[in-house]
Parts: structure tokens; sequence; C-alpha cells
């Protein structure tokens, strides 16, 4: 983050500040520069962009003591697009298909297991998951813990809320690991060695580019959406997680979401909520319906859903709460509306569409 911030910004800090006074600057003054700056860049430069500038007027503002800037510079910034790039089920068992055909080369499909695995059930970066190490994994008999801890050499964690420590518990999962771990040993290699380490060189990965392209590779074919990536696994882990956590039974006084963003390695779930969480429909849904269910108990709100005269409706209810004196009237008017409009029959959203099946990028291409 702060190569890509030094790069974009740099060159255009030195030609927009050159020769002034900084100390004795406004901050309409800075305003207008900063704007200026942004000027002619794509969205995601001037999202970028405006990022840089706001750490760069921090510093000023605590070594030169220059006045804060009054608007956020990311209000300039057009919102992106939503994104809802989720991996479901289904589709990760179909890779998962696919990784146990064999390939020519056994040691990249076993870690192209491995490495999926990990990724699809935990959530973690690419540069993260490919600079793990045999000491940052730990199991016991159910529970895998991976430590992630990218050394400053390796290029570092995003922020320091990205240290964290994720559990997996899955006997398929665990066996996998701790086979690799096994054969990495039998090669020799060290604790403080690469997970996905070169046999022969120690400090070098084993065909890294080649990783992270098979698992980008996998994901689209399975997918069908060419614009899809590894980024995608930790969008899938964070919306399902958070979608548990919001219907558990809380057993501390303890937010559940920001209980969830310390594991997705952010340092609030509002970063989760903006940018990663698409699954709100069923949150909707529930909402939506029990605000409905407030107004089932008068009859000028159903009269035309239950398919019955007022003088009816009341004998069929006082009817039923003799036999149910718990039945609300919510919850009758709710059980004859169903009644009489029963669930349409609908067609599959497949009909009538010709679909492709997903076909293996990975697979050797064998001769004709």
């Amino acid at each position: 983050t702060p190569a890509k911030y030094v790069s974009i910004a740099a060159r255009r800090l030195w030609n927009a500040f050159r020769g002034k006074n900084i100390e004795e600057m406004e901050a309409a003054e800075f305003l207008k520069i900063y704007l200026g700056m942004m000027d002619g860049l794509s969205n995601s430069q001037k999202r970028t962009l405006a990022s840089a500038l706001s750490s760069w007027h921090f510093f000023l503002g605590c070594w030169f003591d220059v006045p804060p800037l009054y608007h956020s510079l990311h209000k300039w910034v057009p919102s992106s697009a939503p994104k809802a790039n989720l991996v479901w089920a289904h589709e990760m068992e179909v890779i998962r298909a696919w990784l146990a055909v064999p390939m020519p080369d056994a040691r990249h499909q076993y870690q192209l297991r491995v490495a999926f695995e990990i990724a699809s059930r935990i959530r973690i970066r690419a540069n993260e998951l490919l600079n793990l190490r045999l000491q940052n994994l730990h199991w016991t008999r159910e529970t895998v813990t991976i430590e992630i801890a990218t050394r400053a050499v390796d290029g570092g964690v995003k922020t320091l809320a990205a240290f964290r420590r994720d559990d997996a518990q899955s006997a398929n999962f665990l066996a996998l690991i701790e086979t690799w771990c096994q054969r990495r040993a039998r090669e020799g290699a060290y604790p403080g060695d690469f997970l996905f380490g070169n046999p022969h060189r120690p400090d070098t990965k084993y065909e890294p580019g080649m990783l992270y392209t098979d698992l980008n590779r996998l994901l689209k074919a399975a997918t069908g959406d060419p614009t899809i990536a590894l980024h995608a696994l930790s969008h899938t882990r964070i919306s399902m997680d958070w979608s548990k956590a919001a219907f558990e039974q809380p057993v501390a006084d303890i937010n559940p979401f920001e209980r969830e963003s310390v594991d997705a390695g952010h340092a609030s779930s509002a970063t989760g909520f903006t940018c990663y969480f698409h699954c709100f429909e069923q949150w909707l849904r529930i909402s939506l319906d029990r605000e409905i269910q407030k107004h089932y108990g008068a009859w000028s709100c159903v009269s035309e859903l239950v398919g019955k005269t007022a003088d009816a409706y009341r004998k069929a209810r006082s009817r039923c709460r003799r036999k149910d004196p718990a039945l609300t009237a919510e919850a009758f008017a709710a059980r004859l509306i169903e009644e009489a409009c029963p669930v349409l029959l609908l067609p599959r959203s497949s009909d009538g569409i010709a679909l492709d099946e997903a076909a293996n990028p990975i697979a050797p291409t064998l001769p004709k």
C-alpha cells in the first residue's frame, strides 16, 4: 500500500508544492491543489490518490501544524459499482473434483489443492496465502490453526489488524494439511521455510506464479465469470460467516460482527459491511415480514387477501382461538392468506436456457 501511494502521488506532490511555503497555506488552498491533482484520473486512480493525499496531509498536520481538511477527499471520488462476486458451495465442489484429476506435475497439483482449501475456508489475502510458512500452521485432532503474520521481508501484512489466527475444522482438511507438511519435512524443510516452498531452494517458493494463475483460472471456469479472482473467496467467506453471526444466540456481551471483523483482518466491521458483505436479502426479507405481520390483525389490511367475508373471518378466528388460546390475530391471518394465495408454481430459472458444462481449465491435454 505505501508503494502504491508513493508511485501515484510523489511526482504530483513535487510539482504541486515546489516553491510554495507549506506552513503559510490555508486549508482551502490545499484542497484546491489536491482536487486539481485528481482531475483526469480514473475512478480507481482517484481513490488511491485520495487515500495517499489524506495520509500526506495527516503527516503535514503532525509535523508542520498545517490546518486540517474539513472534507474528506473521497467525497469527490465516485462510488464504485457493487460487485457481489461470491463462489457458491456447488462451484467449490466442481473445483475440488477438477483438482482430484491426476496432473503431470503431482507436486504442483497437491500444493494447488492445499492452497485452494486454505483460501476457501478462512479469510486470507493472496500475498498472505503465498507467503505462509510451515511454522504458521498448527493442528490438533479436529482443528487447524493458521497464523497470518507475513514477514516484512515477504511484503508484510496490510495493516496491524491483519495479524490474526484463524481456525478451520474439517477432518479432510486436517488430513490434507498434515500430509503436505509431512512431505515438506521429508524434503528437508525447516519450520521457517515456505509452506509452498521449493524443495531444492528453501529460500524460494515453488512456482508461485503458476499457483496463483491456476487458482484464478479454476475460479473463472467454475463460476463462468471472466472477471472473478482469488479475492472473491474473501468476499464469500466474510458473507457466509456474517450471515451466521447475524442469527446466532449471543453467549457473551460481544458484537458478533466485530468478532468476525477480527477474523477477517479488518480494524472495524464497517469495512466488511461496505465492501465484503453481499447477503442482505435474508435480513431484508425477515425485517419486511416482521413489519407486515404487525398489521395482519386489522381486517381492513387483510380483507382482500383471505377469501372470506368479515363475519366468516371473525367466526373462523373465534373457533381457532378456542382450540388454541395462544393463537394471535396476526398468525391466524397469515394462515388464511397462505391458504387463499398458495405459492405459484414457477419454472426453474434454467428452463429454456441452454447451459454449458464447465470444463476443467488445468486438465492435462491428452494427445489425439
